[in-house]
């Protein structure tokens, strides 16, 4: 992975990421609904599992558009990723607990669909909350497969200097012609407004029309 720093002073975002990170620290979440009706078409057709392929899609979304992936790294300096790789959740039904893993991302879904097969078989009996290390070049994402949510709010602390989104999504339905599944994305203002939203959402729902020609 590459680290490139920017230079805030001559930074096209300047006035915004500094408005948003000293005077008026927030995070912002949006919910809208994705249609997996084709998705999961191409999934069944297959046999591939649900939740790995749509962590795929999320990364693969993400790591199209570059506020995404501005982080500070371990130096403190600001800057973006050229690649940024998925933490994921697994749950654990026997004591209702989850694990945090990080399968790094490659663009080539075979080749990311078995490493996160393979790391899903590999840590799926670890109870322990973080099975992996966790390098600077990740992001969060979560799923509530239980519930058909119409909003989904995180709080977290004003002063956290946390740029990555964190993406969830929850139980898909059936819903006139389609099947819709809410997902939020949760980001810094610092870092990105309602347009980078908008990209992703549009990113992601092309990306689950598209999944089946792109096998």
């Amino acid at each position: 992975m590459v680290f490139t720093k920017i230079d805030v002073d001559t930074w096209e975002r300047k006035e915004h990421f500094l408005h948003y990170d000293q005077r008026v620290n927030c995070f912002h979440s949006t919910t809208a609904d994705i249609n997996v009706k084709y998705l999961l078409k191409a999934i069944a057709k297959h046999k591939f599992n649900f939740y790995r392929t749509f962590i795929y899609i999320v990364s693969k979304a993400v790591n199209a558009i570059q506020n995404y992936k501005i982080r500070l790294d371990e130096n403190n300096d600001l800057g973006f990723y050229d690649v940024v790789s998925p933490l994921y959740l697994l749950f654990h039904k026997d004591t209702q607990t989850f694990s945090c893993a990080v399968t790094e991302y490659n663009e080539d879904f075979s080749a990311f669909y078995k490493n996160i097969s393979d790391d899903y078989e590999k840590y799926k009996d670890n109870h322990k909350m973080y099975i992996t290390d966790i390098p600077g070049n990740t992001f969060d994402t979560s799923c509530l497969p239980w519930v058909k949510y119409s909003g989904f709010e995180l709080n977290i602390p004003i002063h956290n200097k946390h740029y990555a989104p964190i993406i969830t999504w929850g139980k898909y339905e059936k819903e006139r012609g389609k099947i819709n599944m809410p997902v939020t994305v949760t980001i810094n203002h610092a870092v990105a407004d309602g347009y980078h939203v908008g990209l992703l959402f549009t990113g992601i729902q092309n990306i689950c029309n598209e999944f089946k020609r792109n096998l």
